[in-house]
């Protein structure tokens, strides 16, 4: 998939509530899956970001122990 294809599908997650009435939680878990299994890198991405979110927490932490 195309940054904008990833795009498109990151937007339909983060639609108006109004919009997101238009689909049911199955089918919004289906086009999740379905854009997973299309796009497995879409998994390692967000693997790396949460480990830099963790990192960054870590690091947060650490800093307010030591001051």
């Amino acid at each position: 998939m195309t940054r904008c294809g990833m795009i498109l599908v990151a937007a339909m997650f983060i639609a108006t509530p109004v919009v997101a009435q238009d689909f049911s939680e199955d089918q919004i878990r289906d086009l999740a899956i379905q854009a997973t299994l299309e796009n497995p890198q879409i998994v390692m991405e967000a693997v790396a970001i949460l480990q830099a979110q963790e990192d960054a927490c870590k690091a947060e932490q650490s800093g307010a122990l030591l001051s």
